[in-house]
């Protein structure tokens, strides 16, 4: 997930919509993961993917 959000390019059709839906259920997703600061949690989220898979899973 891209975090520079005015190089996307994602402009055509509802596909602004869908990706902006997608970033928020993720974040909602992190959030409820306990410990940490949201930065942190998106950082071990790139850096690890057993946690990715865990915060995912619910």
């Amino acid at each position: 997930m891209s975090r520079d959000k005015d190089e996307s390019r994602v402009r055509k059709d509802h596909s602004a919509r869908n990706l902006a839906m997608i970033r928020r259920a993720v974040l909602n997703m992190l959030r409820r993961e306990p410990s940490n600061s949201l930065k942190r949690k998106r950082l071990k989220d790139l850096m690890n993917p057993t946690y990715r898979q865990a915060v995912l899973a619910g």
